[in-house]
């Protein structure tokens, strides 16, 4: 009982630390680059693919110790609370909304493409870090 406290507890800290983060950031990219295009979900959902690969590929690899309540934490707990495939559905619909087709699609496509090139490079970039030498 108490492990699985301790899981949950430690998932809900990191869901609270990554929406706190993702707040930040797209705050600080509507100051910098207005609220037109959303650069900054974009740019959360890209770092958090990457992350989730990276952190998945060294936790699956064992060379690097990630306990599994770490890991849990920093995946489905901080990067769970930090991306957000809603706000990315809303602000596609909006611009699609606005009569920006172009731009509406190439951000769903390119966030959808780029997210998967994203998740695979931090597994590629974990499996380099680990490769013995």
């Amino acid at each position: 009982m108490r492990s699985a406290l301790l899981t949950y507890l430690a998932v809900g800290i990191g869901a609270g630390l990554g929406g706190i983060c993702r707040y930040a950031l797209t705050s600080l990219f509507v100051a910098r680059f207005g609220p037109g295009l959303p650069l900054g979900t974009f740019f959360i959902n890209m770092t958090g693919s990457f992350f989730i690969g990276l952190i998945s590929e060294l936790a699956q690899t064992r060379v690097v110790g990630i306990d599994p309540i770490v890991r849990l934490a920093m995946t489905a707990g901080f990067l769970g609370g930090y991306t957000t495939f809603s706000s990315f559905a809303f602000e596609t619909e909006t611009l699609a909304g606005e009569r920006e087709w172009g731009t509406s699609l190439a951000y769903a496509v390119g966030s959808v493409t780029l997210g998967v090139a994203a998740c695979y490079a931090g597994m590629v970039i974990a499996r380099l870090a680990v490769r013995p030498a």
